[in-house]
C-alpha cells in the first residue's frame, strides 16, 4: 500500500503486483530481469553508486547550478568533476 501511495515499486522482488498500475508492473519486470542478469546500475540518490561525501558533493553541485539564476554548464561540470576527484 505505501509503494502504490508513493508512486514507487516495492523493495522486495517477491511482492504482489496485481493490484500495481501498468507502470509499476513493467518497471518491477525490468528491475527483476536487469537483477538477474546483473545488470543493475546502482543508485547515487539511495546511497549505493558512491561514498556519502561524493553523493553530497554532487547533490550541491546539482542544486546549486537548478537554483541559479546565472546557469554556467563548463563551471557545473567543473565542479561535479573536482567533487569526484577528491574522492580519490
Amino acid at each position: 500500500m505505501f509503494n502504490q501511495n508513493k508512486g514507487s515499486i516495492p523493495v522486495r522482488t517477491d511482492m504482489d503486483m496485481s493490484e500495481f498500475d501498468a507502470c509499476a508492473q513493467a518497471s518491477m519486470e525490468t528491475f527483476k530481469s536487469s537483477a538477474d542478469t546483473g545488470e543493475l546500475v546502482p543508485s547515487l540518490a539511495h546511497g549505493l553508486a558512491t561514498t556519502s561525501y561524493v553523493q553530497g558533493q554532487v547533490f550541491d553541485v546539482v542544486t546549486n547550478f537548478v537554483n541559479s539564476n546565472d546557469k554556467d554548464p563548463v563551471k557545473a561540470t567543473d565542479q561535479l568533476a573536482a567533487a569526484i576527484q577528491a574522492a580519490k
